[in-house]
């Protein structure tokens, strides 16, 4: 179902989500949404064929200047700054800032990722990476002892909802206007009704 609009978002919503839970991270902006979204996709129209988009390529503005692009292509992310750019992806990380850590810093960062995680080292048996099994591990330790995990629910809701108005966006073909604190779309009253969906009463789950 992640191929059709009645059900999901596609590769917008898909690997953009965890594209964009990195990302939002790493630029401080995971507690907050973009004021403004702009982009443009191909949307196949084939009778009885799947139809989200395919090319894609979206900017999302935030208020504080700084601007995310998801676009289709390489399966990466590409953090850019003034000292460099960093590419992140399932395989890891490379780039200028990357090559110049020296093991003092290296050392630093891994001491943050376990206190992130609780006081566990989430690297696998044998320096492997076990990113699921870390996952798991600090989810059971926050029911434990009731701490915030890694991964949280509002924090991802904000990543999934940036894919989800990009899409919306690159649909009515319009630069849309948004207020991240009340979170609905500016002067745009049709493509705030795409905000949510109108559920059936036996399967509501706002009351």
């Amino acid at each position: 179902f992640r191929w059709w609009l009645e059900y999901s978002g596609g590769q917008v919503t898909d690997w953009g989500v965890h594209h964009m839970d990195i990302s939002l991270w790493a630029m401080g902006l995971e507690n907050t949404g973009p004021v403004s979204i702009e982009g443009k996709a191909d949307f196949p129209t084939v009778s009885n064929g799947f139809n989200v988009a395919v090319d894609f390529d979206c900017n999302l503005t935030f208020g504080d200047g700084q601007v995310c692009r998801l676009y289709s292509g390489q399966n990466e992310l590409i953090l850019s700054g003034d000292k460099g750019r960093i590419r992140v992806n399932r395989g890891g990380l490379t780039g200028k800032p990357v090559e110049e850590l020296t093991p003092a810093d290296e050392d630093r960062l891994n001491d943050e990722i376990i206190k992130l995680c609780h006081g566990r080292d989430p690297s696998g048996q044998n320096g492997t990476d076990d990113s699921a099994g870390a996952h798991m591990h600090n989810f059971f330790d926050c029911v434990r002892d009731g701490g915030k995990t890694i991964s949280d629910p509002r924090t991802h809701h904000r990543s999934v909802s940036v894919c989800h108005l990009a899409n919306i966006a690159m649909l009515k073909k319009r630069r849309l206007q948004f207020d991240p604190e009340k979170e609905v779309i500016i002067g745009d009253e049709e493509a705030n009704a795409m905000l949510r969906r109108d559920q059936r009463p036996e399967y509501s789950i706002y009351g």
